[in-house]
């Protein structure tokens, strides 16, 4: 029976690494990429500067790390890995 890879305990590491992936792209590098493009827009770039893409991507990296810092240092994957 396939089921979704998330519900066994023995994917719950690579689950929860998955989510980190996801919320910084979908809750952060979208929204501030946005954001920071609107904020740039002046006379001589009525659209924004194209570099706040990468303004976007490098902040939501920075993000990403430190929740997968705090994941790490909270320690719950060793009981997974344990298990395993």
């Amino acid at each position: 029976v396939a089921s979704f890879p998330c519900v066994h305990e023995k994917t719950a590491l690579r689950c929860e690494r998955a989510w980190i992936s996801l919320v910084t792209t979908i809750l952060v590098r979208v929204p501030l990429a946005y954001g920071l493009v609107y904020l740039s827009r002046s006379a001589q770039y009525p659209q924004g500067r194209k570099e706040c893409i990468f303004v976007s991507l490098l902040i939501s990296w920075v993000i990403g790390a430190f929740a997968t810092a705090l994941f790490y240092r909270r320690g719950k994957w060793r009981q997974t890995a344990l298990r395993q």
